[in-house]
This record gives C-alpha cells, sequence and structure tokens, in this order.
C-alpha cells in the first residue's frame, strides 16, 4: 500500500501520509477540463481494486495543474505511459478514436506521461508533444511525484487503469492494452 502522496496545490508540493494528520481537503485545480468535487471526507487507499485511488496531480500539455479527483463521477481510463516506449505510442494512436465513442457517455481518457524519450521526468512541453503528435485532445498529465513507479512496479509500460464513477480503481490492469480491449472494459462497466 502506498503510504504517502504527493498533492501540489499553488506550486508548492505538500507531501501528506495517511498518519501525518496533514490537512487533505481537496483543492479543484484551475484549468479547462471538466471538474466536480469528490464528497468531503473521501481519503486514498491505493492502486488495487476497490481502492480510492490517490489523487494523481501533474501539469497537463496546456501547462495547467490536472487532478484525477477532478474527475469524480466519470468513469477514468488512466493510461500510464511514456514517451520513449513503442507500445505506449501504439496504443495513443487510438486514444483520441476512444475519447471520441464514448464521447457522452461521462468517460474521461486521462494520460499519465512519467518520462520523455530519454528516460527523463516529463514536462507540459513532453505532454503537448505527444498531445500534438497523436491527436489527443484529453489530459495528458506529467508525473512530478512518480506515482507511476507505485503502479508500474515491473516497469512495463503502458499500463492502463479503469477508476469507476466513485474513485475506486475497478480495473487494476489490462493486460496487452489496444483499444479494443479498453472499449471492452469500458463497455462493461458502462
Amino acid at each position: 500500500m502506498i503510504m504517502s502522496m504527493l498533492a501540489v496545490v499553488g506550486c508548492v508540493p505538500h507531501l501528506y501520509s495517511e498518519d501525518s494528520g496533514g490537512d487533505t481537503t481537496w483543492e479543484a485545480p484551475e484549468n479547462s477540463w471538466s471538474s466536480k468535487t469528490p464528497p468531503s471526507g473521501l481519503a486514498p487507499e491505493g492502486f488495487d481494486e476497490g481502492d480510492v485511488v490517490f489523487d494523481l496531480r501533474g501539469l497537463d500539455q496546456f501547462g495547467d495543474e490536472v487532478s484525477l479527483w477532478q474527475f469524480y463521477g466519470s468513469l477514468v481510463v488512466l493510461d500510464i505511459s511514456t514517451q520513449w516506449c513503442a507500445p505506449c505510442q501504439d496504443l495513443a494512436r487510438g486514444a483520441q478514436e476512444t475519447v471520441e465513442h464514448y464521447q457522452g457517455d461521462d468517460v474521461v481518457y486521462l494520460t499519465l506521461l512519467g518520462e520523455d524519450t530519454e528516460g527523463e521526468s516529463s514536462t507540459s512541453e513532453t505532454c503537448e508533444q505527444w498531445a500534438d503528435a497523436f491527436g489527443i485532445e484529453a489530459p495528458i498529465i506529467t508525473d512530478p511525484s512518480d506515482l507511476r513507479k507505485e503502479i508500474v512496479d515491473d516497469g512495463s509500460y503502458p499500463r492502463v487503469m479503469i477508476i469507476g464513477r466513485d474513485l475506486r480503481v475497478e480495473i487494476t490492469e489490462i493486460e496487452n492494452p489496444t483499444d479494443p480491449k479498453i472499449r471492452s472494459a469500458i463497455d462493461e462497466l458502462l
């Protein structure tokens, strides 16, 4: 189980752990993506099936902060990829088609792009390059807290998870993810 999470508030990181007693009140970031406020008292648990997922926060392709928790109430496809990964690139080629297919179903396709082509931490510019290269009009975010390393502990990318409307992990991993497999998993949950 992950014992800490990084929340970014106004570009100043604050580290909270389950035992810290710190104020973990969720704050909505300012960005152009849809946003709903999760219920107060919601506590992150981890990335295992049934867990309330940790609030991943990073900068998107526009330089704005994005929070996974802002998509409360939506089914979230969480694509954890890296820019250097060929299978990640293959998956990204169909991402926009999946986004468009579920446009009226309150499904969010969120890419957590952890590393650039050199294996360095991604930046907002890296996310913008990814969006432009694959025509993706959905949020693509950096991973400043390196949570991807805890989710993808074996280093095999891409990793695709599905987060339920209540922010609980529904599917921890779609093996060898492809767009048809992702759509099939979404269809089962709708």
